[in-house]
Formats: C-alpha cells, structure tokens, sequence
C-alpha cells in the first residue's frame, strides 16, 4: 500500500513540473531580429530616428551595466492576456544573460495594452510598484498617439531607475549591503531579546496592576450594594409604617376618599413587597454574580419610587381633593339652583303668553326636586362628589330645555313674519315660468338634447309644485299649522323650509336657463378663432412627425388629434350643435397637438445629438488608431537602418515580475 501511494505522489510531482516547467510554443512568438535589436517595432508604430537612437542608448547602457532592456511593440496579442504573453516572450528570447538583468517593454496595439516585464536579477532595482509609476506617466502620451514620446519617456526613466552602475559594482555594493544587513541582524538580536524581556515584564506588571484595580472595584462595588440593600430595607420599613398611619388617618375620611386612599395604599403595598424579594435576590448574588445584584438593587429603587409616589398622592393630592370638594359642592349647588330658578321663570313667561310649553315646565320642575334632594345633605363630606357631578348634570339639562324652547318661539315668530313674503316670492317665480318655458322650447330647436334637457326636467318638476294653487294651500296649511291654536311648530317649520328650498332651486334654475343662451352663443362666436388655431396647431404637429427620427408613438398622437379635429368639423355643420363642448374639444385637440409636437422635436433633437457624439467617437477612433502596415514582413526583414548587435540575449529567466497598463 505504502508503494503504492509513493508510486502516485511521483507520478503527480511530474505531472505539476511538467505543467510548472512547461516551455511556451516559440513558433506563435515574434521571432527575435537577426541580427539582434534593442527596440523591435513590430507594429510600426515608433519614428524611425527615434528608433535609431534608443537602440544606441540601450546598446551602450547594456555594454556599460550588462542590464538589457528590450523595446517590442506587436499589432496584436493573439487573444492572450499581456501578462502571460510577455512573460512566453521573454522565456523565448532571454533577455538579461547569466545575470537575469533582462527587462521587456511591450506595447500592443490593438489591444491597447502596455507592460514592463523585469527578470529575476533586476527584480530587486526596478520593482512593481516602480512599474506601475512608470507606466502611469507614459499612459497620457500613448493615448494620444505619440507612440515613440512614450517609449523614449519609458526608457529613460527605467535607466533612471536602474542607474549607471556595472554589474560587478551593483554585486560589490550588494555584498557590502548584506554585511551591513547581516551586522546590524546581530545587533538587533540582542536589542530584541532586550525589548522581549521588557515588553513582557510590562505585560506582567499592567495586568497584574489590572488585576488589583479590578478587585478593588468589585470590592467597593460589593460594599455599595451592601450599604444599598441596608438603606433601602430601611426605607420600605418606613414606608410600612407611613401607610399603617394613613390608614389610621383615614378611617374617620368618606367612604369614597377611604376607597381611593385603599387603592393607593394598596399599590404602594404590592410594590413594597416586590422590592422586598429583589433586596433578598440581590444579597444572594454579591459573591457569585454582582452585576446581577447590581440589577436587582436597581429595580428595586425603582419600585420603592414607585410606592413614595403613591404615598404622596393619598397623603397630600387626596387630602387637597376632599378639602376642594366641600368647599365646591355648596357653590356648585347654589349655582344649579340659580339657573333652574331662572329657566323656570323664563318657561312660565312664555306659558303666560299662551305656548304650550307645560311638558317643558314639568321637566324643569323634575329637575328642581333632584337638585332639592342632593342639597339636603350639603355639609356632609361623603355626598360633596355627587353633589358636585349631579348640580352640574342638573344645570345642563335645564340649559338644553330652554334652548329648545326658545328655538321653537323663534322659528314661530319667524314663519309668522315671512310666510306672506316667501308665498308671495314663489307666485311671482311662477308667473316668469311661461316666458321661461318658450326660452327652453326654443333652445330644443338649436341645441341638442345634452344641452337642456337636465335644465329642462327640474323646471317641469318646479313649474308644478309652484302653482298659484298648490302656493295657497301650502300658505294656510303653514299659518294654521304655525297659529297659537295649534302650536304645531315642528310640522309648520318642516314645510316653510321646504318652501324656501323650492323658492331657491326655482331661482338657481330660472339662472341656469338664461346661461346656457350666454355660454352657447359666445362658444359659437369663439368657435371659428379656435377651430382655426387648433387646426394649425395640428398641422404644424403633422410635418413634424414626418421626420425620420420621430417615434411612431409621437406620431400616433399627432395623427389622433387630426382625426379628432375632423370629427369636430363634421358635428359643427350638423343642424343642432353644443357650441360650448365643441370649443371645450378643441382646447383639449390643441394641447394633444402641440404635446406632440413638442415632444416631435424633443425626439428629433436627440437623435441629432447622438449622431454627433456618435461621429465625434469615430473621428476619434480615426484619429487615434494606427494600423500595422501592409508590408509588414518586408519592414522587419532588415534593421530599417539600424546595425545589429545587441548582445542582451542569453537565456534570461523572469518570475512575471512588473506592471501592466491600458491607454
């Protein structure tokens, strides 16, 4: 089983080193120029002169530091990420040598993509992060275009960078370096192992000092609770002997403030008792929980609160009310009597002068014996509340009666007064029905049905309550009803107000009548204005919708309210004709129009700004793309001038350090 499972751990360590150590397929790379260049424009992007000076520089900076760095621009990344494209590319060409100091800038065109991809030997001089700073300060140029101004800006920077220095005097400065390193590790060794010991004995030190405070917190915590729990036992013991007193106090007080006190006292009581058994909980968990205790000790000083609280309301609030209430009930009393007295008197007056009104007399007179009832016991605190509550009932009533009755005699002596004049009023009405009746008539031989026909059907209904005969029957109906003989008030009342309602419908009606002559005739004067107005409206909204660009909704709506403008043409020549709806329609034709036109042009507008943003983008697009040439083979056949021998190449390793960018 062990060989087994040996034989199986082989076999996956190969087959990760061979993914791990996978060589990339050179043949779908660029191949390196022949013979060797510095800068490899592979796209044609980078000037000509611009060329032949950085391959000068990086020659001679590579002859003097043995750093390469190797400029290559491609038209495309052949669907890969930049990343692992340079990082193929660089394991196929090896810039860098036996020392890895190789360095790849790469920009590719169509992708807009940019990297500098560094080796392992030059990993620890240009790092990442100076990259990435690098490219940020190229992006702006390349985005414009100025392909060769970002690479020479790049190259130079990267030099600036890497520095002057040989390759022997970078390895004579790192060794002196790690000397330093290695000295400096062993004195701080010591320094450590110093700062150890007095970080720890500090640790010890600020908790144990911790510790201690903590315990005298807790200690004087359980000491507060303590001395709690005394005071407040003592303060629910005082308060058992202030209620036993108030109790005492009031079993001489009137059985209603006797019931309060109870109530009171009562909850005072139960809230004792609970504090009580919260003290018993809180001197069982000082030691083993004295949060909780510290809880239990809260509540109840809440609950003793609570009971103090009840306390002075029967001791002090109650007190008051008693003393409130004998002196309020005589005056209460007498003020009842008063108005009782005077209402009477103010009902036998009217009785005198001949109303009817002996019920409302005896209503009184019950109320008087009531009021005589409670008063008998004036002076005796335990009647004070009903004294107090039934003089006010009692007052009350009384006011409501004669406020009945004077109501009465008013609406009488009204009817009296008016009756004459609104029968007279209604006569009047009735004789301008004929003249408005053939008014009406006339309008059904102009005006369709809609116009008069609601008008028409209230003044039929009017007309034939208002006859001269009905008008007189009502009038003595009413008198005899309203007489002193009778005294039918109620009744009489109901129909004098049914008179004048009549009396004002039959004038809101006969108003009504002479408006709709007015509204018509001036709708029928408006119309042609307006029909022209809406009209061009319309069509103003129809050579809008042609455009191309307008959608077919806007058009829809356009075309409805043309359609609808039709309909009103035809109902204009019809023989009757609502003039003042039509003129209503075409408000309603011409704010459909000129929506439509609005939004027409709003629509229109739009899409002439999109055109332009979108030919804006393309001329951009135009502007800033460079495409590969033609001839591209036959470009890079040669070194475009450029003298071979760069000898940067030499099998270089990279561990994919570097930066990428977009522009």
């Amino acid at each position: 089983m062990k060989k087994i499972i040996v034989v199986l751990l082989c076999v996956i360590c190969i087959g990760l080193s061979g993914q791990l150590f996978a060589q990339p397929d050179c043949s779908k790379l660029p191949s390196k120029h022949v013979p060797p260049l510095a800068v490899n424009d592979l796209a044609g992007i980078i000037d000509q002169n611009v060329q032949q000076s950085l391959e000068k520089q990086l020659c001679d900076y590579f002859n003097q530091t043995t750093i390469a760095l190797v400029v290559v621009t491609v038209t495309s990344l052949n669907g890969q990420d930049i990343e692992s494209y340079t990082q193929d590319l660089f394991d196929c060409w090896g810039p860098g040598g036996k020392n890895n100091a190789g360095i790849i800038f790469l920009i590719s065109l169509k992708d807009r993509k940019v990297r500098i991809h560094t080796g392992y030997g030059i990993e620890g001089t240009l790092t990442d992060a100076a990259c990435k700073k690098v490219i940020s300060d190229i992006t702006p140029l390349l985005t414009k275009g100025d392909y060769s101004s970002g690479t020479a800006k790049c190259v130079n920077e990267i030099l600036a960078i890497t520095g002057p220095q040989s390759w022997e005097q970078r390895m004579e400065a790192e060794k002196i370096r790690k000397e330093e390193r290695e000295k400096m590790l062993a004195q701080s060794k010591d320094t450590v192992i110093f700062v150890s010991v007095i970080l720890v004995l500090t640790v010890i030190i600020f908790f144990g000092v911790r510790m201690l405070l903590r315990k005298i917190k807790v200690s004087k915590l359980r000491q507060g609770i303590k001395q709690g729990i005394k005071e407040q036992e003592k303060e629910i013991q005082n308060a058992h002997k202030l209620i036993n007193e108030l109790k005492n106090d009031y079993e001489k007080a009137p059985s209603w403030a006797r019931n309060e006190a109870n109530e009171h006292m009562n909850s005072a009581n139960n809230n004792l008792e609970i504090a009580e058994r919260l003290l018993v909980d809180a001197q069982s968990l000082i030691i083993e929980n004295i949060n909780m205790a510290d809880d239990r000790l809260i509540e109840a000083r809440s609950l003793i609160d609570k009971a103090e609280y009840n306390f002075s309301k029967t001791n002090e609030s109650l007190r008051q009310k008693i003393v409130t209430l004998s002196k309020k009930a005589p005056v209460v009393a007498q003020d009842a009597k008063n108005v009782l007295l005077k209402n009477i008197e103010h009902t036998q007056i009217l009785i005198s002068q001949g109303y009817l009104f002996n019920e409302f007399l005896i209503r009184q007179a019950e109320l008087n014996i009531s009021l005589k009832k409670n008063m008998e016991h004036l002076g005796d605190i335990e009647y004070a509340p009903v004294i107090c509550r039934e003089s006010e009932i009692i007052m009350r009533k009384s006011d409501e009666i004669i406020k009945a009755i004077d109501k009465t005699v008013q609406m009488q002596k009204e009817i009296d007064s008016n009756l004459t004049g609104k029968i007279k009023q209604a006569t009047e009405l009735h004789k301008k029905s004929n003249d408005l009746e053939k008014i009406l008539n006339s309008y059904k031989e102009k005006y369709p049905k809609n116009v008069w026909r609601e008008t028409a059907n209230a003044f039929s209904i009017l007309k034939e309550a208002s006859t001269p005969e009905k008008l007189n029957s009502l009038l003595d109906s009413v008198a005899e009803l309203n007489s002193m003989k009778n005294q039918r008030f109620s009744l009489a009342a109901k129909n004098y107000t049914d008179l004048t309602e009549m009396i004002d419908s039959t004038k809101l009606i006969y108003s009504k009548i002479s408006e709709i002559q007015n509204l018509q005739e001036r709708s029928r004067k408006n119309y042609n204005a307006k029909y022209s107005e809406t009209e061009s409206m319309v069509v103003k909204a129809l050579n809008k919708i042609k455009d191309s660009d307008v959608s077919s909704r806007t058009k829809s709506a356009a075309k409805n309210s043309s359609v609808l403008l039709s309909k009103i043409k035809i109902e204009a020549e019809a023989c009757l004709v609502d003039w003042l709806s039509l003129v209503n329609e075409l408000d309603t034709i011409y704010q459909q129009a000129e929506d439509a036109y609005n939004q027409a042009e709003n629509e229109i507008e739009k899409a002439e700004k999109e055109r332009k943003k979108e030919a804006k983008k393309k001329a951009k697009e135009r502007e800033s793309s460079y495409y590969a040439s033609s001839n591209y083979s036959s470009t890079n056949s040669d070194s475009g001038g450029l003298s071979g021998g760069f000898g940067g190449f030499g099998g270089g390793m990279s561990g994919g350090g570097g930066a990428s960018g977009g522009f």
